[in-house]
């Protein structure tokens, strides 16, 4: 009796000692794999494709390429249409947020449309210096490609900004709280293809 309730003591330990280190220690998933996995419009390089994977979930992600008379000459262009490419998507960002807001308020259409062209525009001015390299390089064809991002911080400065500017304008609109509904929009437009740029 003694010998099959120390055998069965010895198994619930072990089972215990699994269960502490293999669950309970455990996450239900990695910090490191992403909830979902951005999608690319456009076929480029792997390195560029592994870039992009680096880039937080609430970050915006440009990518831009060019090849022209030589390699400096295509990193800067690169780079330049990197950031048109966060530029676009900021712009996304706005309107995912005007139409959600104007789903769930009372304030006139054309109130609603004439806002969200204003701080459009406001927004697309933005100065994007804070914008960060992911990874840069030639592929084999001499196609020179950058991949930037754009943390969440700075989003939401940006169109903080421009709603701002803005709603003096439109005092209808004053209940838009960029803040609020940034995560959503950004989460939105994450899931979408990234459109690398090439003019």
């Amino acid at each position: 009796m003694w010998y099959i309730l120390n055998s069965m003591l010895n198994k619930l330990f072990l089972c215990l000692i699994f269960f502490i280190g293999f669950g309970i220690g455990a996450p239900l998933y990695s910090q490191e794999i992403p909830f979902w996995e951005r999608k690319i419009a456009e076929t480029v390089p792997d390195f560029v494709i592994e870039a992009v994977k680096k880039a937080p979930q609430d970050a915006l992600v440009g990518i831009g390429t060019a090849k022209l008379a030589n390699m400096s000459m295509s990193r800067t262009t690169a780079r330049v249409r990197a950031r048109a490419g966060i530029a676009k998507q900021i712009n996304e960002v706005v309107v995912e947020m005007v139409r959600k807001f104007s789903v769930a308020s009372v304030t006139d259409p054309n109130v609603v449309f004439l806002f969200q062209e204003r701080i459009t525009v406001t927004t697309s001015r933005a100065d994007l210096q804070a914008t960060s390299i992911i990874d840069e390089g030639p592929d084999n064809d001499g196609n020179f490609w950058v991949v930037i991002m754009l943390n969440k911080e700075p989003v939401s400065d940006i169109i903080s900004q421009a709603r701002a500017q803005t709603v003096n304008d439109f005092p209808q609109m004053s209940s838009f709280n960029a803040a609020a509904m940034l995560n959503d929009a950004l989460i939105s437009i994450a899931k979408d293809e990234i459109v690398a740029v090439f003019r």
